[in-house]
């Protein structure tokens, strides 16, 4: 876990506005991999999370501590991030 990260010291933000941002949290996903981590959200969270795999909701995954359901894709892409929404 305390391995020395490439960007350690830098910060990125990732602001992906509107729709499904694919690309700007796939590229978050790999600065997350080298050091920083923050993305924001928009209000309600970001619609990644309420997509499921083939549209069924018994293929999402369930969080322990508020129990909302999660789509496997924004699992995969907002790995290693902090998440902040505003209003």
């Amino acid at each position: 876990m305390a391995k020395p990260e490439a960007l350690g010291k830098i910060r990125v933000l990732e602001c992906g506005h509107g729709g499904l941002q694919v690309n700007a949290m796939f590229s978050g996903a790999y600065f997350g991999e080298l050091g920083p981590r923050h993305m924001v959200e928009p209000p309600g969270g970001s619609p990644l999370r309420k997509l499921a795999a083939f549209g069924r909701k018994r293929y999402m995954f369930k969080d322990d501590v508020n129990g909302d359901l999660c789509g496997g894709g924004f699992l995969h892409e907002c790995r290693n991030k902090q998440s902040i929404t505003w209003t």
